[in-house]
């Protein structure tokens, strides 16, 4: 068995490279496939793979210089691939190593010898440049196809001398397919995975320009103009007196929460509503009106299934249906209730879903032949479970108890009421909004030193982006 490839010595880390375009290498030094190498913390580190991840990726060039060489497949079928002395990457490696308090190491064992790998002739890498950046890279892909395979393999070799070397990089190529397979699926995950946590922080920006807080800009989700139809609402926007910005479409912010019984969740015990009508805050300031006089502004209702009064949840989480807050309960019947929400919904005129979790409190309303998102004022839904991932950059989910703690509300009790549900949640929003507006920390955690997962870009694209086009608008262009 051939032995493993020794790693560079820290002499030779230093050594100089200046060879011109196509000259070779000299034999016995190692290499790594730059392709793999930026691959390495997905496929070499165990724990704390995406962390090492962020790291590579922001200092693959930070104050780093890289010798690529190219080798090739003799027959010409396949492209270069691009190589560094192994020596850098070990380079790279340990900064790493030190700037994160790791102990990463390079494998040199044989299920791993695509990454190092020992050219000792008579074929060897060529130089092709030295980079420092993205653009250099691309530049150094496109002067890699420069070099022949005939150039490569000029003079003559013995058989077993090409046998070997085909071996070798043909090894190489297998580990590249491979990674190209499984870095590609990771890469599709992560692009998801960054459009999904920004769309979170893009529900707020949209709540501010719903209250005149944020301005629509001329450009739309995807950085293209869009031009509104008569029937996506022939005034767009509202000139008020007091907020900075024109209010966009003049709607109703509807919160709401259904409670169901804890062992069965197709019944229906109690639906929370809390209203906002833009129209109705024209002649006030939403940054100056105090927190406790939005609640004049704000139409509660509390709906409880008369069939199913006497049933309260007590198991997983305290029910308190007598509990409601902020006016009186309604008892409606099962054969009525689908009536009474279509009264309090008014779903022909323009409105924007406000939840906690809205997905799940829009099947509940379908369960009861309610389809929210298909009336025709449906615009728009906003959730604030997902607006407090995005201010925390945390994927957790928290619970509607917690977002009051976090933004102070007060008073809040009786949680898992519908009705007093639908109205912190309301209060929550408005909250976020105007914190947001001030340019304040949203959350408390946030002020007291809150750590957040991964890389802020991506999370949010700050003040370039004003919140995309409501969710109606994108369907439609999908």
């Amino acid at each position: 068995m051939a032995a493993a490839p020794q790693l560079e010595t820290a002499a030779k880390v230093s050594r100089p490279h200046d060879l011109e375009f196509g000259e070779e290498a000299e034999p016995g030094l190692s290499w790594c496939p730059f392709k793999l190498l930026r691959g390495f913390p997905h496929q070499h580190v165990k724990k704390e793979s995406e962390k090492v991840a962020m790291w590579f990726r922001a200092n693959i060039f930070t104050s780093r210089k890289w010798d690529l060489y190219c080798i090739s497949d003799l027959n010409g079928e396949k492209e270069s691939i691009l190589m560094v002395p192994t020596a850098q990457f070990e380079r790279m490696i340990a900064d790493a190593n030190k700037q994160l308090n790791l102990d990463l190491k390079i494998p040199t064992d044989s299920k791993d010898g695509a990454l190092v790998n020992v050219f000792d002739g008579p074929i060897l890498p060529r130089f092709v440049r030295r980079i420092d950046n993205q653009t250099g890279l691309s530049n150094a892909i496109e002067l890699s196809k420069l070099i022949q395979p005939g150039d490569i393999a000029k003079g003559s070799f013995s058989k077993d001398e090409v046998i070997a070397y085909g071996e070798k990089i043909e090894l190489i190529y297998d580990h590249l397919s491979r990674h190209n397979s499984k870095a590609d699926k990771k890469e599709a995950r992560r692009r998801k995975a960054i459009v999904r946590q920004k769309g979170w922080g893009q529900q707020l920006k949209r709540a501010q320009r719903y209250l005149g807080m944020r301005h629509k800009t001329i450009f739309g989700f995807d950085e293209q103009p869009h031009i509104f139809t008569a029937n996506e609402t022939q005034s767009v926007l509202f000139q008020c007196l007091h907020t900075p910005f024109p209010m966009e479409c003049m709607v109703r912010l509807i919160s709401f929460d259904v409670e169901a019984a804890e062992f069965s969740s197709t019944t229906i015990t109690e639906i929370g509503l809390a209203i906002l009508d833009t129209q109705r805050i024209l002649d006030s300031d939403p940054m100056k009106t105090s927190f406790a006089d939005w609640g004049e502004f704000i139409e509660t209702h509390h709906l409880r299934i008369t069939e199913h009064k006497d049933i309260v949840n007590k198991t997983y989480v305290k029910g308190c249906p007598d509990d409601f807050l902020f006016g009186t309960s309604e008892f409606v019947g099962m054969k009525d209730v689908h009536g009474r929400l279509s009264e309090l919904i008014r779903g022909d005129e323009n409105f924007v879903l406000v939840g906690h979790d809205v997905g799940s409190d829009v099947k509940y309303f379908e369960s009861l032949g309610i389809r929210l998102r298909d009336l025709a004022g449906y615009r728009d839904e906003i959730d604030t479970k997902d607006i407090l991932r995005s201010a925390q950059r945390c994927n957790d989910a928290r619970s509607l108890e917690f977002l009051c703690r976090e933004l102070s509300v007060s008073p809040s009790s009786h949680f898992h009421n519908a009705g007093n549900d639908a109205v912190y949640t309301m209060q929550c929003l408005l909250k976020m909004v105007q914190r947001k507006s001030a340019g304040e920390k949203i959350s408390n955690s946030e002020r007291d030193g809150w750590e957040p997962e991964g890389d802020p870009r991506d999370w949010s694209d700050g003040n370039e982006d004003d919140g995309g086009l409501p969710l109606v608008l994108r369907r439609l262009k999908n």
